[in-house]
């Protein structure tokens, strides 16, 4: 049953307000209803507001800019801080997938609630020229939400050669349709042990964005060790600008003083950002007709009546979308992560789908964070975006994963049915949802544009043989045997039959130059 609370009208804005103070945890369900003096009537839909004690805790940053140490040397990534924004103390504990990385604290450490607490962390560099993710997992207990929680890293370890890491530093999670003045921060740092020349920082807004204010790119002639290229946008989003996650990328190009292009050398690095752009919210409101239909009390389940079969399972009414929506197939290169949406859409008329958790199985746990770790008053035909990060250990050989993506959550269901009496009977039930999706994992050994490289080589090898007049029936068994490697995206064998065909080369040009060496000697004797 509702419990009633009169509203006030404010004579200055003609607004009615009333406002209560939730005791206890629960689901509440909020209804409004007006009566005029000659009994004209309405009642507004329901919305639902989950209210707890919060036992909930963020970090800052979600990603750590890039890096840059020399061979070997000690380094800072910068400050992780934690916020416990709950309302009871919790421990944390920090943990790194890169052996060398130190705190200057150790774990546990309990933040009593409100808390914000900063933490040093620092690397030791490996004494060979590399670039290397870092994967920290941040887990707090006891029953925090969430329970873990991740932020990403790189250190960019160069041999004398520039290395441009492009960031976004600037932008919202999410906004709205019809939003303006939206500021968007990018910049590249070279992080590298020499200076870059001709820099080119390039900003990528979704197509439908408007720029009111700025240039995507801008260029500078020269970014010396550890100086940063900052461009500043100012966008808009149109009320007809699409739904759903989107992406802000920021990419940079150069060239070294040899005036090799850095991004061919794999010296650059780039950054996406994935924004949501949602419809303004709704005020409560909206008719549902003066009565006439019996209902059931505002939450929680109703009791059978009679010996009816009570109210019927939910059944799916929204055609061409799925309750959860997202990739078949993932792939990622070893060291790197990928963030892509999961999409939750009500498909269940007359229901309020809330408390909506995704679990994914399969895959080791430190490698997936997802973010927000639950959604919550999703209504009928609404879409609501849950992001997940997979990260690729640096060791990983080529591996092929099923991951199980379970959602689980609760519908808030308004539903019919007849009673034992025969009368058409109206509640609210509450019923449980479970949904499963599998989605393929591919880990590769190099990323694609590394084997293709590797494939170009080795059709030179060939190349070369045919032109030289060597032999080439070996050499052209291997690079049949490479390009389907390539095709069925095996880059580790790729490398290993480009290596084997490099060598092959080496000996046999080898062996023809001591042929003519000796033909030569011949001849002079």
């Amino acid at each position: 049953l509702f419990t009633n609370l009169s509203m006030s009208r404010s004579t200055e804005t003609g607004l009615w307000n009333a406002s209560f103070i939730a005791l206890v945890n629960g689901t509440y369900i909020l209804q409004m209803f007006a009566i005029d003096t000659v009994g004209n009537s309405d009642t507004s839909q329901n919305v639902t507001r989950a209210v707890q004690y919060e036992q909930t805790w963020n970090r800052t940053p979600e990603r750590f800019v890039p890096v840059g140490i020399l061979k070997a040397d000690n380094g800072t990534l910068g400050n992780l801080v934690l916020n416990n924004s709950g309302d009871f103390p919790l421990n944390f504990s920090v943990s790194s997938d890169y052996q060398n990385t130190s705190f200057n604290v150790t774990f546990p450490q309990q933040l009593s609630a409100g808390e914000v607490r900063s933490i040093q962390v620092n690397v030791t560099a490996p004494g060979t020229a590399q670039v290397i993710p870092i994967v920290l997992t941040i887990s707090a207990s006891p029953d925090a939400i969430p329970a873990m929680i991740t932020t990403n890293a790189t250190i960019v370890v160069t041999n004398t050669q520039p290395f441009l890491a492009a960031t976004v530093t600037t932008a919202p999670s999410s906004v709205l349709r019809g939003e303006n003045n939206i500021e968007i921060v990018t910049q590249v740092q070279n992080v590298g042990t020499a200076s870059a020349q001709n820099i080119t920082l390039l900003t990528t807004i979704p197509s439908d964005w408007v720029i009111t204010s700025g240039d995507p790119t801008t260029v500078t002639g020269e970014l010396n060790i550890n100086e940063v290229l900052t461009n500043t946008l100012v966008v808009s989003v149109p009320v007809t600008a699409a739904l759903g996650p989107q992406q802000i990328t920021a990419n940079a190009t150069g060239v070294n003083s040899s005036g090799a292009d850095l991004t061919n050398l794999s010296l650059t690095l780039g950054e996406r950002k994935i924004v949501t752009v949602t419809e303004p919210e709704t005020e409560l409101g909206g008719s549902r007709g003066g009565g006439g239909s019996q209902e059931g009390g505002g939450g929680g389940n109703a009791p059978n009546s009679g010996g009816s079969s009570g109210p019927p399972p939910l059944e799916k009414t929204l055609a061409g979308k799925e309750l959860l929506e997202t990739r078949a197939r993932v792939e990622l290169t070893r060291g790197e992560q990928q963030t892509f949406p999961l999409a939750i859409t009500n498909v269940f008329a007359d229901t309020v789908l809330y408390d909506m958790t995704v679990e994914i199985g399969g895959y080791l746990k430190q490698y997936v964070s997802i973010n927000p770790p639950m959604v919550t008053d999703i209504k009928y035909g609404e879409t609501k975006y849950v992001y997940v990060t997979l990260a690729a250990p640096a060791y990983k050989d080529r591996s092929l994963f099923d991951l199980l993506f379970i959602i689980k959550g609760r519908a808030l269901a308004k539903q019919q049915y007849t009673d034992a009496d025969g009368r058409q009977v109206t509640v609210n039930t509450v019923k449980d949802i479970t949904e499963r999706r599998t989605v393929t994992l591919v880990i590769h050994e190099f990323a694609k544009g590394v084997a293709l490289s590797m494939l170009k080589s080795a059709e030179q090898v060939y190349a070369e043989f045919v032109e030289q007049n060597i032999p080439a029936k070996r050499i052209g068994e291997l690079l049949a045997t490479l390009n389907a490697a390539y095709a069925n995206q095996d880059y580790g064998t790729v490398k290993q039959l480009s290596e084997a065909m490099a060598d092959l080369r080496s000996v046999a040009f080898a062996a023809r130059d001591a042929l003519a060496e000796t033909d030569k000697r011949r001849e002079i004797i």
